[in-house]
Order: structure tokens, then sequence, then C-alpha cells
């Protein structure tokens, strides 16, 4: 795995300096190519005989809920009484955008190659030639993917999709996603069986330790995330955690009973983790939408792409601070934060986070995730802009993103059992509000689900309790 992680380290920083200079990419991507064709051959040679060996049984476990608490279904007012959380009924009907529709059909072939439709971003791949596994058990998945060497469809359609994912800068989980629409397009009369085994050939040519697993009478992906996913099911292999993942129309979401899958040695290199977050912003087509954010007080107009909710619809549930890393419409922060702090230029750090938290408190529809989406799905502040609803995790995550960017100033996740508000570091704060201590140094709440709340109000609710913290980078 350290080779992988220097090869990865390596290839972002050519990346970066090369990409810059449209006439050198050409000797860069030769050069990338060669590096990455050497460190898979080490990863995938005799990787077939490790799939012919005897497989094992391996016991499936549900990872954690995020929060196992309700939200309100209301959000709470400085006014009114706090309301009791409750379990809302799941809603039939997704907002819009909605989830990926399925593909229409196979894309025609031009000359060997298919124009894929990739959540609004055409791409040219190779067309796969019809392909069936003749067995889910072990020695079928092998002849599988001998049939699959003897094609040489490994080195050619493992470099299109490393290419792809280079000139687009898709990180590790959108070329999860980009298989995932490939394979679903071009093997779309197949069995759910055959996808799933073509899925797992295509991560392990792109460098990626995706393994393939037998669950009650189907195969399933073994996905090796580099985070928590929760509320999910995975098994254990030697210490390492692999998330399974069916076919779509296999109508699989969980597991049942045992899995069987293969080991492979402990000291073997087999391939990289599946990192959701988006180290940088990923070049996607786009369809810009205006929107407005407005608390009557201090208003904002901003363009997001609203490509990017039909992306995320289904981006898997991290650690909220995890979702605080991630980079995905520069342009919409800096048209954001520009324009606010243009808003709060001249005034105290506390006026600006009071300014900054009206905003956000005013500025959205509050619904619950059950109620929005029929799952929970924290929101990336992109999100929030596109659909104008969100619930206290997204209003957090947008509000301390603006704490950061706008003000400068320290920020922390905090959260309770069922809510998720934020604490700023104000040092000159003189109010008898709740605090919190953190590193040695006291931050402030402030809460951007309670409207009306100033800083330093807290919920009747969460009073005298002991809120996770986490601190925002």
């Amino acid at each position: 795995m350290k080779r992988l992680l220097i090869f990865v380290i390596v290839m972002g920083a050519a990346f970066h300096c090369h990409a810059q200079d449209n006439d050198d990419f050409e000797s860069f991507r030769s050069g990338l190519m060669d590096g990455f064709q050497s460190f898979r051959q080490e990863v995938l040679t005799g990787y077939t005989d490790f799939l012919r060996t005897a497989w094992e049984d391996f016991n499936v476990f549900r990872s954690e809920s995020r929060d196992s608490k309700p939200k309100p279904r209301t959000a709470p007012t400085v006014d009114s009484p706090s309301p009791q959380p409750t379990t809302p009924e799941p809603q039939a009907n997704h907002p819009t955008p909605a989830a990926t529709p399925p593909a229409p059909g196979p894309a025609p072939a031009v000359h060997n190659n298919i124009t894929l439709d990739f959540y609004g971003t055409r791409l040219m791949l190779p067309a796969l030639k019809e392909a069936a596994l003749r067995s889910s058990d072990n020695n079928g998945v092998a002849d599988f993917w001998q049939a699959l060497d003897s094609q040489g469809l490994g080195s050619k359609t493992g470099n299109a999709l490393k290419e792809i994912a280079e000139r687009h800068r898709f990180n590790d989980w959108m070329m999860l996603k980009l298989v995932e629409t490939y394979v679903a397009n071009q093997l779309s009369t197949a069995s759910a069986d055959t996808r799933i085994a073509m899925r797992q050939y295509l991560l392990c040519h792109t460098g990626y330790d995706v393994r393939v697993a037998q669950n009650d009478g189907c195969l399933a992906l073994l996905v090796p995330y580099s985070t928590t996913i929760y509320s999910s099911s995975y098994i254990d292999v030697d210490g390492k955690r692999f998330t399974l993942v069916f076919d779509a129309k296999s109508g699989r979401t969980t597991a049942c009973g045992s899995v069987r899958t293969y080991r492979l040695p402990g000291e073997r290199n087999a391939g990289g983790l599946i990192n959701p977050v988006f180290r940088q912003a990923p070049r996607v087509t786009e369809s810009m939408v205006s929107v407005k954010l407005t608390d009557k007080k201090t208003s904002v107009a901003c363009n997001v792409n609203a490509n990017l909710a039909k992306l995320l619809y289904d981006y898997p549930q991290i650690p909220l601070i995890e979702y605080s890393h991630s980079s995905l419409q520069p342009s919409f922060r800096k048209e954001l934060t520009s324009q606010l702090r243009q808003t709060t230029a001249g005034m105290t750090p506390e006026a600006a986070v009071g300014t900054l938290l009206n905003l956000v408190q005013h500025a959205f529809k509050y619904a619950t995730d059950q109620e929005q989406f029929g799952f929970e799905k924290p929101l990336f502040p992109e999100e929030s802009a596109i659909y104008g609803i969100n619930d206290c995790e997204d209003r957090a995550l947008l509000f301390s993103m603006l704490i950061r960017q706008v003000t400068g100033l320290d920020c922390l996740l905090v959260e309770y059992p069922g809510h998720v508000a934020c604490a700023v570091r104000l040092p000159e704060y003189q109010g008898n509000g709740t605090c919190y201590s953190f590193e040695g140094h006291r931050y402030v709440l402030a809460d951007p689900t309670f409207v009306g709340a100033k800083i330093g109000m807290c919920m009747p609710a969460y009073r005298g309790s002991h809120p996770k913290l986490s601190k925002l980078d």
C-alpha cells in the first residue's frame, strides 16, 4: 500500500504541473501510463490463481448509523417551544433533480468506441464486447477474468478509464460510479452477476483493491473505502473493511447471512482504497442555475451547477467532518463568499458571524432527509443551494464553510444526538451564551437551524449536554 500511495502522490503532483500546459499533456500521459502499467502488472500478476482458491465464509456486519436519534420535524424557532423529534414517514416522491435515470440502452459503437453520458458529461470509451459469466463460483469468476485478459481488455479499457479520470479530475468515488454507469450501459442485457464481475475486473485494472464475493446466490462487489460508510453492510478480511455493493437491477441493497470470498497474501500489494473526498473539483459538464439566498436584510445571487445534484444523489454517508474537505464547484463558493465579504466588510467579527448566521437560518426551507429523500443524505453547500431545502447538518456544513472563507475564523462542528450546529472562536466575545472549550480555546455556539437564535443561544433540548466537537480545517 505504501508504494501505491507514493505512486498516487507523484501522479497527482505531476498532473498539477503538466496539466497547465496542454502541449506537454501527451508526454505526461505517456509517462503516467508507463508508471501505472508497471504498478498494475505487480498487482494483477497471478490474480486469477487467487480467484480459483477455495473461498471462505465471512460474517457480515452492519456499520453504525451516523446518528440514530430522529431529527425535529420542523425547524425550531426562538419564539416557539422546541418540537419533539418524531420519526417521519418515508416519502415516496424524490425531489428534482431525481436519482440518475436508467441507461436508455447501449450507446452505439463508432470505430469500436462509444460515447457515454455520465451525468451530463459525454465521455469516449472503448465498446465492451458481449460477455457472460459461466457461473458465480470461484472457477466461474476466474474463467471470466481469463477470457477478458485474452482480449486485452484490462490494459486497453483500464488505460482509457484512467485517462478520463485524470482529464476530468474524477475522484475515486466518481471512478466507482463511472465504471458502474459504463458497464450498465454496455452490458444492459447481461446478468447482474456478469455486470458485477465486469465492474470488479475493470476497477482492479484501474488500481483499486475491489474484490468480489458470493452472497445468497448472487455476486456482490467488495469495496474498500478509506473512511467509515454509515448504515452499510461490510465484512472484515484480515483487518480490512470491505463494503458490499450489489448490482442496481438485482433489487438487493443489503447482504443476507454470510458471504464467501477469497484472501490475498498479506504481503501482496492489492491496490488502493476508494476515497470519497473530492480533493479537487471535478470537471463535469455544467448546467447552471441561478439561485438567490436571502434573509431580507442580506441577499446574494449565485450560479450553481445543477448536474452536481444528479451526480451526488447516492453519495455515501461519511463522517460529517469529511464533507468539509471536499471541493466541488469553486466558482460557486467564490461568487457566494466574495459577495458576503463585501456585505460584512467593516463589521466586528461577532457582527459578521451574526449576519452569516441569520442568512443561513432564513434562506432555506427545512425538511428532514427522510422527508426530502427517503433516506439519510447530508448535503454539500452546492446541493443546499440547488435544492433550496435542507436540515441541520446541511446548514452546519454551509455555515461553517462561510465562517472560514468569509471571516477566516476557526469553526467547530457541534454534534448533539439528533442535531448538528456550529461553534465559532470569537476571542472578544463578552456574552454569557453557550460556549465550548476545545484545544485550549473558547468557541461560541452558533446554530444555523435554530431560527432567530443569536450567537450563543442553544436549543432548550440541548442545554447542558456534552456534544461531539470536531475542528474544521
